[in-house]
């Protein structure tokens, strides 16, 4: 839709004025990454027991990419590497889980940086609210991991989802609740995917920097 309302001949124009050594630093730097987050989900696929030859696990991640260029949303990229760990591990269910988990992660890092970025640029701003907000963000993100690794609320969760019969929806996400909670006693690997999430956030800020 978007290509479609764009100018082609601008886009090409643009296309056609660019440096091509930062584009090639650029491409280095994306590989990079993708290596990189390739090696974090393998850091969670290992501890649970999910032994995948690592190039798969970044062509999982290549697809997901694609995913998420081609979808309207993030999710389909992420849908998509869990549907192929899965058809490797023989249980699609817990592939989700690692992904679920591997977003909280990601996204916990993010917002980390995000707090803290504006902690040091307060100043460029009028009002405070977007401080507070992005922290809080980062407490609720932080809240849900540790209720999700807390045994007494995966205990009461995971009765309702039994109780759930239909389709044997109940069973599967008990399944992918199962494979979250199960990382309740991996702390150095959590720590671990944590530290790997913030460096991949700032080789992503040294891509948008090369291309800028």
């Amino acid at each position: 839709y978007f290509i479609y309302l764009a100018d082609l001949k601008k886009i090409l124009n643009t296309l056609g004025n660019l440096d091509t050594m930062p584009v090639l630093i650029a491409i280095a730097f994306f590989l990079g990454l993708t290596l990189f987050l390739s090696l974090r989900w393998r850091l969670l696929t290992n501890s649970l027991g999910i032994h995948v030859d690592f190039h798969k696990l970044v062509s999982f991640y290549m697809i997901g990419f694609f995913f998420n260029n081609f979808l309207p949303t993030s999710i389909g990229g992420d849908l998509g590497r869990a549907y192929y760990l899965g058809k490797q591990s023989g249980s699609r269910s817990t592939s989700l889980g690692t992904v679920l988990l591997e977003r909280m992660i990601g996204l916990l890092a993010t917002l980390s940086l995000a707090g803290v970025s504006l902690i040091w640029l307060m100043g460029e701003f009028r009002t405070k609210r977007i401080l507070y907000f992005t922290l809080l963000l980062v407490a609720g993100i932080a809240f849900v991991l540790a209720m999700i690794m807390s045994r007494r609320i995966y205990n009461r969760i995971s009765k309702v989802l039994t109780s759930i019969t239909f389709a044997r929806i109940g069973e599967k996400l008990s399944r992918v609740l199962d494979t979250l909670h199960y990382y309740r006693d991996k702390k150095k690997v959590l720590l671990c995917a944590y530290l790997f999430s913030l460096i991949g956030h700032v080789i992503s800020c040294l891509l948008l920097m090369v291309l800028a």
